[in-house]
């Protein structure tokens, strides 16, 4: 069943990554003008920079400012909106998708100024798509465009494109003034990479309503409740902790615990306990003009119900995401899972063993809303597998998935909207009507609104519903959920940063 986990969460399983602003605007006399600390020397100035970054005392001043090149001065190069002298030869200008030239170029370099405006209203592919391959009149228009590019890349956190465009410009201008923009911008990336937070926390506290706790696990599983119990109130608890124990330019490695409980007014038969730990690798490429992120999460999860045992758990989840453009991106993604109930009482082997081999591969198409940056939409479809030890429970699923995801403007408040609807055929007839073979219809809606309130803080509402309707009555159901909560992230850079839905 369908139950709608906070906002990063459901970006942890299509892969929601951190989005990287682009600029951090400063005027020409806020650059450091002493020779002795920005080298002409290639090396001794990256020494410089390395040394300042990676020091503990360094490291203790820190703070953390967005991957970033520093805007020059436009008075220090009129040459910028100059128009080309009449017997100039234009510089050819191509754009890297469909490779067209404008013979009609000339000095003033539209592309800069194109992708300037882009990066400023959040559309760094495009600003790439306005900048990249076209030519330039003089080598300071070049390597400005290409410290342009690098904060692009940097938003796109594509980390390792972005260093490499700051490194060219640093070995190859001429200008010192541009050299000390790419040794900044090399810096602030060191800086994102290796001296953010390593160790992330969240609390989430919440009374809610249920219909039917019953229906167990609190997902559906192998399709069927467990009975139908009184409705009730209760409180539930969710403890996150997460650290980053690998971290370089194109990849992360991190690992995880999560521990969540409910606690039923009544009906304490029905108390879940879940106890998870996962290991999870990232990594970011640009192919095929393409940013592309992909990972795996290998999960274990144990579920009690009650003060017993009731499930043990082992998840394998790869994915990969393709931002074609600012608008859209698909992500592909899949799961193992193997169910093990513990204790159960069907005898392994039989009819109604509910031991189960779960598969299940989906893709999701997503489009985001522009210049509307605040609005995210996605379409899915899923195809799932379960080979269970019992006769009953082996059927293939048809699921199609949407969700929207909404930031109200001025309040920040993030509003989530999703629905599924699952079409599971069984395979083999039923062991108690033994002439008729089960056919399920699952319908899952739900909603979720997190509100900051103070600082880290967010106040959380979500209610969803599940609907499931069967040809075998018996195995009819619905339940409906709501509450309210009181949600902590920690720290502070992690619980802006975990908000951040627009791109990953």
């Amino acid at each position: 069943m369908l139950k709608l986990a906070s906002i990063s969460k459901i970006l942890c399983l299509v892969c929601i990554q951190v989005a990287v602003s682009p600029f951090f605007a400063m005027g020409s006399d806020s650059l450091a003008k002493d020779d002795s600390v920005f080298s002409t020397d290639l090396k001794e100035a990256d020494a410089d920079i390395l040394s300042s970054v990676f020091s503990d005392t360094a490291i203790d001043e820190l703070e953390l400012t967005p991957v970033t090149f520093l805007q020059p001065s436009p008075g220090n190069y009129p040459d910028l909106n100059q128009p080309a002298p009449s017997n100039a030869v234009p510089p050819p200008v191509t754009n890297r998708l469909n490779g067209r030239s404008n013979k009609g170029a000339t000095y003033y370099d539209h592309s800069i100024q194109r992708g300037l405006g882009l990066l400023r209203c959040g559309q760094p592919m495009a600003a790439l798509d306005a900048m990249m391959c076209t030519g330039s009149a003089t080598d300071d228009i070049r390597h400005y465009k290409m410290l342009t590019m690098g904060a692009a890349f940097g938003e796109l956190d594509m980390i390792s494109e972005a260093r490499a465009y700051y490194n060219r410009v640093a070995q190859e201008t001429q200008n010192e003034e541009l050299r000390q923009l790419a040794y900044q911008s090399t810096q602030e990336l060191n800086r994102y990479v290796y001296c953010r937070e390593k160790e992330r926390f969240w609390f989430k506290a919440t009374t809610f309503y249920d219909s039917n706790p019953a229906i167990l696990p609190i997902f559906n599983a192998v399709g069927i409740p467990d009975q139908d119990a009184d409705s009730t109130f209760g409180n539930s608890y969710l403890f996150g902790y997460e650290k980053d124990i690998v971290r370089t330019d194109d990849s992360d490695l991190a690992v995880g615990l999560v521990a969540y409980g409910t606690e039923n007014y009544s009906g304490h038969e029905y108390d879940i306990g879940r106890y998870s730990g996962y290991l999870r690798y990232s990594h970011r490429s640009y192919l095929n003009c393409t940013p592309t992120y992909s990972g795996i999460v290998m999960n274990y999860d144990y579920v009690t119900v009650g003060d017993n045992s009731f499930l043990s758990n082992p998840i394998v989840s790869p994915w990969v995401t393709f931002q074609h453009d600012d608008q859209y991106s698909t992500v592909l993604y899949g799961d193992y899972k193997y169910y093990d109930f513990l204790g159960q009482g069907a005898l392994d082997g039989t009819a109604l063993d509910t031991d189960s081999h779960y598969g299940r591969v989906g893709i999701t198409e997503r489009y985001r809303f522009i210049p509307y940056d605040n609005v995210l939409v996605a379409l899915g479809y899923q195809f799932a597998r379960n080979e269970s030890q019992g006769s009953d429970y082996d059927y293939g699923s048809h699921n199609i998935v949407g969700y929207m995801l909404w930031e109200v403007p001025e309040t920040e408040t993030l509003v989530t909207l999703a629905a599924e609807y699952h079409i599971r055929d069984y395979d083999n007839r039923n062991s108690i009507i033994t002439t008729t073979t089960r056919s399920d219809r699952e319908l899952l809606v739900g909603a979720e609104v997190l509100h900051p309130i103070h600082d880290d803080w967010y106040l959380t509402l979500d209610a969803w519903l599940d609907l499931n309707e069967s040809n075998l009555g018996f195995n009819d159901y619905d339940r409906f959920r709501g509450g309210i909560g009181l949600e902590y992230r920690f720290p502070h850079s992690f619980s802006e940063r975990s908000r951040d839905f627009r791109r990953f």
